[in-house]
């Protein structure tokens, strides 16, 4: 298969579905009966593990996290992330 064929498979299911998604309730995924919300880390998804493993030089301290709600956290990031967002509407802590 060539690459753009692939390429148009791929968009083809793509591009569905990042227009229906937004359209979708968050009840959906709260009926779903999660307990847990489980995210493979990298870079879009700093959530200030680190922190408990490794001391980076000052990513536990002020200002790092605060938006969170939170005193610091540890995280890199400033204020919430996507795994944060989808978790918040699914009703998970």
């Amino acid at each position: 298969m060539s690459p753009s064929v692939s390429s148009f498979h791929l968009t083809s299911v793509l591009i569905p579905f990042l227009l229906l998604a937004p359209h979708f309730p968050p009840q959906l995924l709260k009926g779903c009966g999660f307990s847990a919300l489980y995210n493979l880390s990298d870079s879009l998804s700093d959530t200030g593990n680190a922190l408990v493993h490794f001391d980076f030089g000052g990513n536990g301290k002020y200002p790092y996290g605060v938006t969170v709600g939170k005193p610091t956290d540890g995280r890199f990031s400033d204020g919430l992330l996507l795994i944060d967002r989808i978790a918040e509407s699914a009703g998970l802590p």
